[in-house]
């Protein structure tokens, strides 16, 4: 749970998270977007943000693997993001 990608798979849903609260707090107030309260959108996708982060954080120490609960994002053990992939010739999956 302490490693960066532990931490960056996090920020990544904390930052969806952030930015769907936002979108919905802006519908929600359909009258324009100048007329958006928007200290209170602010707040709202900040504690959308946090919450985000709490759950992947208590996800994490409950399977040890990511931020994901089924384990669909373990980062344990999970290849670098800058490291070959499956279509690189220098050690993806072979055909």
């Amino acid at each position: 749970m302490l490693t960066i990608a532990f931490w960056k798979a996090a920020l990544e849903r904390a930052l969806k998270s952030a930015a769907q609260g936002a979108v919905a707090a802006i519908g929600a107030d359909a009258a324009g977007v100048f007329d958006v309260p928007w200290p209170a959108v602010l707040a709202a996708a900040g504690l959308m943000a946090v919450l985000s982060l709490l759950t992947s954080a208590g996800s994490g120490a409950v399977t040890g693997a990511g931020p994901s609960l089924t384990g669909a994002e373990a980062t344990v053990g999970a290849p670098a993001a800058d490291g070959p992939g499956p279509g690189s010739p220098a050690g993806g999956a072979a055909p």
